[in-house]
Formats: structure tokens, C-alpha cells, sequence
């Protein structure tokens, strides 16, 4: 269960405006052709103004690649460059892969401030690819050389966070919306959940034999099946898999709808800010572009309110559809129009709203959402405060 403050609202115009963008139809397309590359790419992470940042894990560089397709070289030194992503300041980590008869010293993760500033964040590792970060900036990472996950603190000191027998070269590395971390192996197709604290479950396990990395969005995990030359995704209450792209030949890459295009061991996978569409790469230089097609998420029904004391309402509601990322909570007074006033989990089902006013009528309502569709609104209900 939340607790909200009504006087501290979390919800921004550009959250509005994410849950509020157009559908489009699932396609996938090439954004850039990386001619200064290798035929090894590395991760891919996106930044909040929808730039791509593309890393040549056979070279010693990340390419930028603005959304209109412009491409420039963002950095370069790196060592076998592999997983990459940002922290909620904008800086930018990459980590620096090598071989396992490569002194243990050179496998390194790189920082690079906003304002251009390199620094070496954490040094001493085995093998590190793939990057995330929690809510409170705390950087995880796959190493695929020792077959654990390893978390990093903000000092740049490193413990391992979770290891499991069944863990074959951990590549791809990503969070879920309540917290939970997902990996995927490069050596087999296994895909794991770790929770919170540390435990490590077997979710899928892909059939081509190989996967790249891996993103989390709206309940599905968009996983690239490198050895199956496909894209699949995973819905992370069942485990139930789906392809969502490729023919599993690799063809002349072509582009198109998404289950007639052609790719070629897709690598890195990684959302965009909106959840609109999922970025990857593959051989072939090609950093590519797969729309997303999800569907609006049904109305919230049984939406209850209980007050408590002290200007305190309890909502509670029911929903069944996949397909959201959360809910929005709405309330309006009088003749006023409805405003958001916070934002509850994917699991979510009921939240306190603290701090009302006393003796006001306060009407509220309960919205699914993902990152393409806002759903209707549930039915509304009315309470009146009691006089403090």
C-alpha cells in the first residue's frame, strides 16, 4: 500500500504528456548505420532527450545518434566497451569488458559527467557488461567472466549482490517498476529474476541458446535472442514468452513489419524514455528501432474510498490487465477540473492520500497507464472531510 501527501505531488506535465503520446504500429526500422564501427557491438542505453548512445564492443568508442539520425562519435579509449546506461544526475557509465586472460586490473567501468568529465568509477572487476541502476543510483552489473551480479555504491565499491548455478555469462541487466533486477545469459537462453533481497529464480528460457541484453517495459521484458536472430519478449508475472520481431533469418536485414523483418543477433536492448519503442543493435553496424503496439490498458473498477482520520482517505480499486505501468490517481473539488495528485506502482491496488483539507468534498478517480495509452478512468467516488 502508498501513502501520498496531497500537498506534494510527484506527477509532471512530462509524465502526462508519456502516458498521453500516440500508438504506433510495431515496425522495426534502421536509425543509423554506424560505418566507423566494428562488427562487435556492444550496449545501448537512451537518454531523456531521446538520444541513443551505441557502444563498439569490437572497437574502442560509443557513437551518439540523435533522433533525427545524426550520428557523431560521443567517446572513445574504452576497452571492449559493452553494457552501458545513465544515472538520474546524466552521467553516463561504460563498462570495459575484456577477456578472461586479460589482467584482472583492466576491467574497469568509466564515468562520464555531463559536462564531459572522464573518471574510472570502479576498477578490479571480471568481466562486466551490462549496467543498471536502482531508485537510489545504486548500479548493478552482469559479470559474465564470475557469474554473479554485482552492486556498485555511489563510492565506487563493489560486493556481490546475487550468484546462482544457473547463471551462464549474465549479459543484459534491468529493474522492474517494484524493484525487482532481471538478467539474461550470453552462453544459454535463460533469463533470470533476482528480488530485492538477493534471491535468483529461473523466469524463461528463450530457444535460440544465446541472448544479448534485455528492457523492461510495461510488464514485459523485451529480450534479443542473439543466437535466434529475434526479439522476444517475457511477461515477468508468468514467464510466458512471445516473438515480437524477426524472422529468425538473417537475410539482407531488412526492415519492415515486425515479424518480417530481418535481424541479425540482435545485442544490446534498451526502451525509450516513453516505452514507445525499444532500441538494438546487431551485426551489420545497424542500430535499429522497434515501435511498440501496446494496447490501452482496461478501467480500474471497484474503486472503494475509506476515510480515516486526520483529513486521510484509503483508495482502494481492482484491475486485471496487463499491458500498464503504474496508475494515475486523480481528484478535483466543487466545479474544478480533475488534477493528478500522484502516481501508484504496477502492483498497486490501493493508496492513502494524507493531508486533505477539513469539511471539503473531494471526488476521485484511478487511471491504468503505460507508456503509449492513458486507459479511462475508473467510476468516481466522493468524500466529505470531517471538521478538524
Amino acid at each position: 500500500m502508498m501513502s501520498l501527501d496531497l500537498h506534494k505531488l510527484p506527477v509532471t506535465t512530462a509524465l502526462l504528456a508519456i502516458c498521453l503520446a500516440a500508438g504506433a504500429q510495431a515496425e522495426v526500422t534502421t536509425v543509423a548505420v554506424l560505418t566507423a564501427a566494428s562488427e562487435s557491438p556492444g550496449g545501448i542505453s537512451v537518454d531523456l532527450e531521446g538520444n541513443v548512445y551505441a557502444a563498439d564492443f569490437g572497437g574502442s568508442s560509443v557513437f551518439k545518434i540523435q533522433p533525427d539520425g545524426l550520428t557523431s562519435l560521443f567517446a572513445s579509449g574504452f576497452l571492449t566497451p559493452s553494457g552501458n546506461g545513465f544515472d538520474s544526475q546524466g552521467n553516463f557509465y561504460q563498462s570495459n569488458y575484456s577477456d578472461p586472460v586479460i589482467p584482472l586490473a583492466l576491467d574497469t567501468i568509466s564515468k562520464i559527467t555531463p559536462d564531459g568529465t572522464r573518471t574510472t568509477f570502479a576498477s578490479g572487476l571480471d568481466g562486466p557488461v551490462g549496467i543498471a541502476f536502482d531508485s537510489s543510483d545504486t548500479m548493478y552489473v552482469a559479470m559474465c567472466n564470475v557469474q554473479n551480479v554485482t552492486r556498485i555504491g555511489q563510492d565506487g565499491v563493489a560486493t556481490i549482490f546475487a550468484t546462482d548455478p544457473g547463471f551462464a555469462c549474465p549479459n543484459g541487466i534491468t529493474f522492474d517498476t517494484l524493484g525487482n533486477l532481471y538478467t539474461c545469459n550470453f552462453n544459454d537462453g535463460g533469463v533470470h529474476r533476482i528480488a530485492p533481497d538477493g534471491t535468483v529464480s529461473l523466469l524463461a528460457t528463450l530457444p535460440g541458446g544465446g541472448n544479448g541484453h534485455l528492457t523492461y517495459v510495461a510488464g514485459w521484458l523485451y529480450v534479443g535472442d542473439r543466437a535466434g536472430n529475434q526479439i522476444y519478449r517475457i511477461h515477468v508475472n508468468t514467464g510466458l514468452s512471445e516473438l515480437v520481431a524477426g524472422t529468425g533469418s538473417v537475410g539482407s536485414q531488412m526492415d519492415g513489419p515486425d515479424l518480417e523483418a530481418e535481424i541479425a543477433a540482435p545485442n544490446a536492448v534498451e526502451r525509450n524514455i516513453e516505452g514507445s519503442a525499444v532500441y538494438f543493435n546487431g551485426q551489420g553496424n545497424r542500430v535499429r528501432k522497434l515501435t511498440l503496439n501496446l494496447r490501452r490498458p482496461i478501467r480500474p473498477d471497484s474503486l472503494r474510498l475509506r476515510a480515516l482520520s486526520h483529513g486521510r482517505v484509503r483508495l482502494r480499486w481492482k484491475h486485471d490487465s496487463l499491458n500498464r505501468e503504474g496508475f494515475l490517481i486523480e481528484t478535483k473539488t466543487g466545479s474544478s477540473k480533475f488534477e493528478v495528485v500522484g502516481l501508484a506502482g504496477v502492483k498497486s491496488r490501493s493508496i492513502v492520500i494524507r493531508r486533505l483539507l477539513p469539511s471539503t468534498e473531494y471526488v476521485f478517480r484511478v487511471s491504468a497507464f503505460n507508456g503509449l495509452h492513458l486507459g479511462r478512468p475508473s467510476e468516481r467516488v466522493t468524500v466529505t472531510t470531517s471538521s478538524f
